[in-house]
């Protein structure tokens, strides 16, 4: 189930899905899945990716841009409601917690010049 808003310990940054992609190593068989980031807190990430995911499995990230990035996490949420496109998912980042907050400041400063400049 979703963690709501209003529920968040941490404020979400918006992503532009085609600036962050990567592949996602599942910890259990380790396949490996595609996957793009839809926003990024200081504690995890939110993720697109093509296969339903379940909440407490562990996985892996692999990075390529902005700069190259490997973190793990443990999905905390999933939205299985599938509309032929893929699924979302919340993971709380447990390993590699300073690369994760480098990214997170990335685009919040990105958004920041964005509203300075009206964009």
């Amino acid at each position: 189930m979703k963690k709501f808003k209003a529920n968040r310990d941490t404020v979400r940054v918006p992503v532009v899905s085609e600036e962050i992609n990567g592949i996602m190593t599942r910890s259990k068989n380790k396949t490996q899945l595609p996957f793009l980031v839809w926003d990024v807190s200081s504690t995890g990430v939110g993720l697109w990716c093509t296969e339903l995911l379940k909440s407490g499995e562990m996985i892996n990230l692999t990075i390529g841009q902005p700069f190259p990035l490997m973190l793990s996490g443990k999905v905390v949420w999933t939205d299985d409601s599938n509309d032929d496109k893929g699924f979302r998912c919340g993971v709380q980042i447990q390993g590699g917690q300073k690369k994760l907050e480098s990214l997170y400041e990335y685009f919040s400063s990105i958004m920041k010049d964005k509203a300075a400049s009206g964009d």
